[in-house]
């Protein structure tokens, strides 16, 4: 059995300001991402399991523009039945609006973690 969360982000941009993305699989568990939008994003992201990372452009670039992210991410770790996914924009943790980014599942379970993230 697996579980699902839906996430969303609204996040600021200022026009003139240069942003990047990492999301990251948390809790020393293993997964992968799926991105798409109409968000600018590196094709070739910096890295991609169990951490996507990509530059995104300038703040007027990306005003009005949506990312989605897929997440998948498996309990592998047997010290901890958590699994969780977290958005970091320039380095700076981003909490959503709406979905928690942690969730309990058992051992050998995937955690689904879809996410948008609104750039306004």
């Amino acid at each position: 059995m697996s579980k699902k969360e839906k996430l969303e982000y609204r996040f600021q941009v200022e026009s003139h300001k240069d942003y990047s993305i990492k999301v990251r699989i948390g809790d020393v568990q293993d997964g992968d991402h799926n991105v798409y939008g109409s968000c600018p994003y590196e094709n070739e992201p910096i890295n991609d399991n169990p951490e996507w990372e990509s530059h995104l452009g300038l703040g007027n670039e990306i005003k009005g523009k949506v990312l989605f992210i897929s997440s998948a991410s498996l309990n592998s770790n047997p010290h901890t039945n958590n699994v969780s996914v977290r958005v970091f924009i320039n380095e700076e943790q981003v909490e959503p609006i709406l979905g928690n980014y942690v969730l309990n599942i058992e051992e050998n379970e995937i955690g689904y973690f879809n996410q948008i993230i609104n750039f306004i």
